[in-house]
């Protein structure tokens, strides 16, 4: 463009950049992140070793028979759902992707959400 110089390229582009940021704080800010989405930030952010540690969390991902059947209303049939479920679909990416099992509605995740995490 005739006319333009390298400093009116840089000051556009770093006025873009700032309403990029602006716009994009201005939408994180004014918004709530749910637990589901808490839980995915934490995990991809820590080491495997602090996730296995969560004192409480069972991870719907990685835990066995045993391990699903402590959590509340998960019977053995639901926890080998829930294995077979993950092991045709791949690994639950939220937390409420449960309900996606069959046999899981709102009454039994509404029990157990608190009490598991994806990794």
């Amino acid at each position: 463009m005739p006319g333009t110089t390298r400093k009116h390229v840089i000051a556009a582009v770093s006025a873009v950049v700032a309403a990029a940021l602006m716009l994009s704080f201005g939408y994180y800010a004014g918004r709530r992140i749910n637990r589901d989405e808490y839980a995915v930030f934490y995990t991809s952010h820590a080491d495997e070793e602090t996730v296995r540690s969560l004192p409480g969390l069972v991870s719907l991902n990685t835990a066995d028979e045993e391990e699903l059947t402590r959590l509340d209303g998960i019977g053995p049939g639901l926890a080998g759902r829930i294995i077979e479920y993950r092991e045709e679909h791949g690994p639950f990416l939220h937390v409420s992707d449960i309900m996606n099992v069959p046999g899981i509605g709102e009454g039994i995740y509404s029990k157990i959400k608190d009490s598991v995490t994806v990794d």
